[in-house]
């Protein structure tokens, strides 16, 4: 398991540096588009899908579709056309022992005001995402109770569509991300709202427009990166990025249970203290957004 992570991670790293010199700039923001849609289409639809092949083939299935799909992924490798110069030669690279540590890059990217503030917005971002991941679900559920989750599921993943669909249309600009933001972070504030659970309407709304904005901010803030940083410095700045990125994610799903249980859970009732880790999230998301330039 720990190859495979070790291996994920640097496809992920290979990917967002390459794509920037085999998609051309102009359809480069439906592509990541497209990428960020992928990743969350994986992660709603392979619970379903693990399950249902084990149901009807076993383990042994699972393996194997598994292993296909990776040898799919490499023949879609082989059909990208790479421009000739990567890989050569280049006076701008460093040998592995010229290659700067990766402190020396964080460093390089805090001291840059609009890396900075890129780099405060991934990781805040990652952070709060995985503390609504582990959060939401449990809210539902003790606020509302088992039949709603389900449906409230649902209405994520359409959510999450529509939004697609939106940055197909829309594209990124100059105030999109700082807005999408501050509406997340009160979307989820809004979630302390005393009797907010018995409005329905208004609930629906709230997990609609904080969801749809989602793969809107994730894909323009991976433009934002692209458009920074030269494609020749993507490969040492992303594994920075990437670096900060998962370290808040893993905090987030570590932090979730531990705000929920340790610090709302004493003082509030069951439902109260989901929704208020979540307004402190939110919190949190709104505390970056002066950041982003």
């Amino acid at each position: 398991m720990a190859l495979a992570a070790a291996a994920e991670a640097v496809l992920v790293l290979a990917l967002a540096t390459l794509l920037p010199v085999v998609v051309p700039p102009p359809k480069l923001p439906q592509v990541n588009g497209w990428l960020v849609t992928s990743d969350a289409l994986v992660q709603l639809s392979a619970p379903a899908l693990g399950a249902a092949v084990v149901a009807t083939g076993g383990v042994a299935a699972v393996v194997g579709l598994d292993a296909f799909s990776f040898l799919i992924g490499m023949g879609c490798v082989a059909l990208v056309n790479v421009p000739p110069w990567i890989g050569a030669p280049s006076g701008r690279r460093h040998s592995p022992r010229q290659q700067p540590p990766m402190w020396s890059t964080v460093q390089q990217l805090w001291q840059g005001r609009r890396s900075r503030g890129l780099l405060s917005t991934s990781m805040a971002l990652s952070f709060v995402l995985a503390c609504t991941e582990v959060v939401f679900p449990a809210w539902v559920l003790m606020a509302l109770g088992a039949g709603w989750l389900m449906p409230a599921l649902l209405l994520n993943g359409l959510a999450y569509g529509c939004g697609t669909v939106i940055w197909f249309r829309l594209g990124d600009r100059r105030l999109l991300v700082p807005a999408l933001l501050g509406w997340q972070g009160l979307m989820l504030l809004g979630a302390a709202l005393p009797g907010i659970t018995q409005l329905p309407l208004l609930w629906s709304w709230g997990v609609v427009t904080f969801t749809a904005a989602v793969p809107i901010v994730l894909a323009a803030v991976q433009g934002r990166w692209q458009r920074l940083i030269a494609p020749m410095d993507q490969p040492r700045c992303f594994a920075a990025r990437f670096g900060g990125e998962w370290l808040a994610r893993l905090l987030g799903l570590l932090s979730a249970g531990l705000l929920v249980d340790g610090v709302f859970r004493p003082a509030l009732a069951e439902g109260q203290a989901e929704a208020f880790a979540l307004a402190a999230v939110g919190a949190l998301l709104l505390a970056v957004v002066p950041w982003l330039r």
